[in-house]
């Protein structure tokens, strides 16, 4: 399991994540690290993607999604490429989307982005499933 965008952790989660299997990775080396990760998690090309989005991993310049939103977030094209690279080795068959608190967005930019990021999570999940068929 991979957590991307960790960020704003209190000492005990901290802790949690030290003690898991998850690999965390940062934002700042997502693009080269997160390949990598997914790269070396060989043989789950046959095992169905489950993907799970806190939408407050987005950083509050693409909308406040909640009050727990926090500064160094991804970018909308961050989460994008991230729905891609997870397709690109195994089939999308389930996901999530949480945190979303109308009453945190002021501008309604986080509800632009958050539709954004459903849209791309369904086609990427919708192409992924058509090509493993």
């Amino acid at each position: 399991m991979t957590a991307i965008g960790v960020r704003d952790l209190d000492e005990e989660e901290a802790a949690s994540f030290q003690r898991s299997d998850v690999k965390c990775v940062d934002h700042h080396s997502l693009r080269t690290d997160f390949s990598k990760t997914l790269a070396n998690q060989g043989g789950i090309a046959d095992v169905p993607a489950y993907v799970h989005v806190d939408l407050d991993v987005l950083d509050p310049v693409e909308g406040r999604m909640n009050g727990f939103a926090v500064p160094d977030g991804l970018s909308l094209d961050d989460l994008k490429w991230c729905f891609a690279q997870i397709a690109s080795r195994q089939a999308i068959r389930a996901a999530s989307v949480t945190a979303f608190d109308p009453a945190s967005d002021v501008t309604g930019r986080a509800a632009t982005a958050a539709v954004g990021a459903i849209l791309a999570l369904v086609a990427t999940s919708a192409a992924s499933a058509r090509s493993q068929t």
